[in-house]
């Protein structure tokens, strides 16, 4: 899993003192972070598209308007959005490499996050090969063992473990994880993300044992660390409630998925692609426990949703990037 909204805030690390629309800018894009962080997507929209606009207008040959695209990527991404984040990320980076700047960490950040947007799309070979451009570049800048590093890594094990190379996965992620816990500057939301991916890989090899100690130790964090309804924990919560269906512990699941559930559908609302997954998982436990109606009508709306997700991945719409700012004062809906 991706730690979400990290890279909102990539506008904050721009270096120098800023004036005029510099100013302006970096307000927006912290006003578009307080947004996010009440869940009011809509608004956070509104003000990166504004922000774009802006950018274009009165800062076309600085950094920004590579940098609120990449963070209007990320807020799509988030949002289940991956097309729309693909053209934005993919904007960013074409405006990172016409700049002249090949070994920049803005190029490095917008690659990483591509690389995520193409991974959502099921295109795992596309977004190896991204992430591994974004690796060598980040290790180019950085040290080896740079928390940034690790993040790719990481991701890595997302790809990885798609294309059933669970070999690379397991040792990707457990490199992440060795490179968070023991550099100071870690955040514990890396450190909880890396162990639900192992979570994962521990799983699909049936090794249940595994899986639950890592899904518990991420769970554990994100208790101490985010507030009670973050979505972050939908993901570690719908791990753990598989592997308890695999093991034949289908009560000790039903809670966890109501809960991942329940966090997944107030952040992003009711139609959210990643709440198909968890809806056919909590459709299983509903059949073993003879209650079959109830688990008819939920494999139903995990049909819908996966089909409506589907429709719209395929059709690749809602927002062109390249109209991006010109649709900044009527931000395209879900």
């Amino acid at each position: 899993m991706r730690v979400p909204f990290q890279v909102l805030l990539l506008a904050l690390g721009l270096g120098g003192a800023m004036t005029g629309a510099g100013e302006d800018l970096d307000s927006l894009v912290r006003q578009a972070h307080e947004w996010v962080a009440r869940a009011d997507y809509s608004k956070a929209e509104q003000t990166l598209l504004a922000a774009l606009q802006r950018a274009e207008k009165d800062a076309p040959s600085s950094d920004w308007a590579a940098v609120i695209l990449n963070n209007l990527g990320s807020l799509y991404q988030d949002q289940g959005r991956p097309w729309d984040a693909k053209r934005c990320y993919h904007r960013s980076v074409q405006i990172w490499e016409s700049m002249g700047r090949p070994g920049s960490a803005g190029l490095a950040q917008s690659l990483n996050n591509l690389a995520g947007a193409y991974s959502d799309l099921g295109v795992y070979r596309k977004a190896e090969e991204i992430y591994r451009r974004s690796l060598e570049l980040r290790e180019s800048i950085l040290e080896r063992n740079h928390p940034d590093v690790a993040r790719v890594w990481n991701n890595l094990v997302i790809v990885y473990r798609a294309q059933g190379k669970m070999g690379e996965a397991e040792e990707a992620g457990l490199r992440a994880l060795r490179i968070f816990t023991e550099a100071p500057s870690s955040r514990p939301l890396d450190i909880a993300a890396t162990r639900t991916n192992l979570g994962g890989v521990y799983r699909d090899q049936q090794r249940f044992a595994e899986a639950e100690q890592h899904l518990r130790q991420a769970l554990r964090i994100w208790e101490q660390t985010a507030t009670a309804d973050h979505p972050g924990q939908a993901q570690p919560l719908h791990l753990l409630a598989s592997v308890y269906i695999a093991e034949g512990l289908t009560p000790a699941a039903e809670p966890l998925l109501r809960r991942a559930i329940e966090l997944t559908k107030n952040a992003f609302g009711p139609a959210h692609p990643d709440l198909a997954p968890m809806l056919a998982q909590y459709a299983i436990v509903l059949r073993r426990a003879d209650r079959e109606q109830e688990a008819r009508e939920i494999s139903r709306r995990a049909k819908t949703i996966l089909e409506e997700s589907l429709r719209r991945n395929l059709l690749g719409h809602t927002i062109d990037a390249s109209q991006l700012a010109g649709k900044a004062r009527r931000p395209s809906g879900r």
